[in-house]
């Protein structure tokens, strides 16, 4: 049995920055495009050196929503992680983090301290994503983190990744939806 399902498109329209922990975006770079493809975003790969000024306007320009990531860990390079947080911040960008350590006894930790900088700097977070490695919804749940979910990607194949993957895609599209909703109240009052 094959479910397959495509969501609507993306909440206003507008584009999602991902922010990832991983040293090495290439090896993940097609989890990234399929992430993308189910997402019904473009994919675009952004070097953090480039003015995130520049980026996140000409990103607010398209018409067509796109899943952007940045090309390399932002906890390497703190001043650089620094300067995109507070545009992130100031822009109202929503974002998503991806995680993707193999080690599963220090993810948690790792993806607590990305959301501490990301809160720190006011950027709206639809929540973190573990990009393969090993599940434990357990411990996740323990986490108290804004978890949507684990993306098992192209290399598992069975009805339960399926049904998986939509459960973290619809999660994704509902807490992007509330994110965008929430900006929209705080610039209205």
């Amino acid at each position: 049995m094959t479910f397959s399902a495509k969501l609507s498109a993306s909440p206003g329209g507008s584009s999602l920055i991902a922010l990832t922990d991983s040293n090495n975006v290439l090896k993940n770079e097609t989890e990234y495009q399929y992430l993308s493809r189910q997402l019904s975003l473009m994919y675009q790969q952004v070097d953090p050196i480039m003015d995130p000024y520049k980026i996140v306007k000409e990103l607010q320009s398209k018409r067509v929503p796109r899943l952007v990531i940045l090309m390399r860990d932002m906890s390497q390079a703190l001043g650089l992680s620094v300067k995109w947080l507070k545009v992130l911040g100031a822009t109202q960008q929503p974002c998503i983090l991806l995680v993707s350590d193999p080690d599963s006894d220090s993810i948690g930790n790792n993806a607590a301290a990305h959301q501490a900088l990301l809160e720190q700097h006011g950027v709206p977070l639809v929540g973190i994503l573990q990009i393969g490695g090993i599940w434990n919804p357990i411990e996740r749940r323990c986490d108290g983190l804004s978890w949507c979910g684990w993306w098992q990607g192209l290399k598992a194949s069975s009805e339960s990744k399926e049904i998986s993957e939509l459960e973290t895609i619809y999660s994704i599209r509902k807490r992007w939806s509330q994110v965008m909703n929430d900006s929209l109240l705080e610039t209205q009052n």
